[in-house]
């Protein structure tokens, strides 16, 4: 049985489902009933039950959740304790599934968002970066900012996390500061962030690996778009997508880092710059993939779903 831990509103799982051989149980990490989740210890034994199931008849587990985010309702003081208390309660089951096989384990995936873990091993395997500063020091962002020159400085959040003010909510995008732009950073050591220097580039790739296997596309933003620094938060109309293939030694370092990480997925993030040099950017352990599967006509479904049923 192949157990997916994922969100209530995820529609994409559907799109692997299909190619998979074995039955399937779907976990909802964000739902309110966790009654049919127990772990008893009796007469010196333990009985366990997840969503209902016996955790020897689970084989394989999709762990598919990227973030989640909390605002807590209006006259409800105890809404997030009783959240925390029903995600507690999953935690605890994940050590009766250590036999299965993951995809990838949830606290694998949690020590590989470390930003600084992978960019020592993105190193020590021969990947270019640009130059980068992690730090809340006022002091150290401006002798960065100061130390590559001409270039325009990015900035990036450490965690992602949206930001409701209101009714709206907000995400913090990646942002370019120019040369000659005012930054003011006195409120950086209660927020510290990313910083690097810009690379001049012709397209972003996003690469996804599963397993042993690799997929690219590239990410071109157009029209009121061109020139930007984060696809992310641009119109669907201005961004143009093309299926793009790595060289060999760096697909194989990509599978490498992923599996260094503890990971068997991984969604990696590249800018292709004008000296055709590939910079890597990070490693997102539950990165969309759908997107590259759907613009570069690749078989990412059937790769998820080669790891499930063998």
């Amino acid at each position: 049985m192949l157990m997916i831990i994922t969100l209530s509103r995820d529609d994409n799982m559907q799109t692997v489902a299909q190619y998979v051989k074995k039955p399937i149980l779907r976990l909802d990490w964000d739902r309110e009933d966790m009654s049919d989740m127990l772990l008893l210890f009796s007469n010196g034994t333990f009985k366990t039950l997840i969503a209902g199931v016996d955790p020897s008849e689970i084989t394989a587990v999709w762990f598919r959740i990227a973030y989640l985010s909390y605002f807590q309702p209006a006259n409800e003081p105890f809404w997030l304790f009783n959240r925390l208390s029903r995600e507690e309660l999953i935690r605890i089951m994940f050590s009766e599934l250590e036999h299965a096989n993951w995809v990838s384990h949830p606290f694998n995936m949690q020590r590989a968002e470390n930003k600084v873990l992978q960019m020592k091993i993105a190193q020590e395997l021969g990947f270019s970066m640009p130059d980068t500063l992690i730090s809340g020091s006022i002091a150290e962002a401006e002798s960065f900012r100061e130390s590559i020159g001409k270039s325009n400085l990015i900035v990036k959040p450490l965690v992602h996390q949206a930001v409701k003010s209101g009714e709206k909510l907000y995400g913090m995008y990646t942002s370019r500061v120019t040369p000659t732009q005012p930054v003011d950073f006195q409120l950086l050591p209660n927020c510290p962030a990313i910083f690097q220097a810009e690379v001049d580039r012709k397209c972003d790739i996003r690469t996804i690996v599963v397993g042993d296997r690799v997929f690219s596309i590239e990410i071109h933003q157009v029209g009121e778009a061109t020139g930007g620094v984060d696809y992310r938060k641009v119109k669907p109309k201005d961004l143009v997508y093309n299926p793009h293939f790595l060289p060999a030694d760096l697909e194989e370092k990509c599978v490498s880092l992923v599996k260094r990480l503890g990971l068997k997925y991984g969604a990696i993030d590249f800018v292709l710059g004008k000296d055709g040099v590939y910079y890597f950017l990070e490693n997102n352990p539950s990165g969309a993939w759908k997107y590259v599967a759907d613009n570069g006509n690749h078989a990412i479904q059937q790769a998820f779903a080669d790891i499930f049923n063998g």
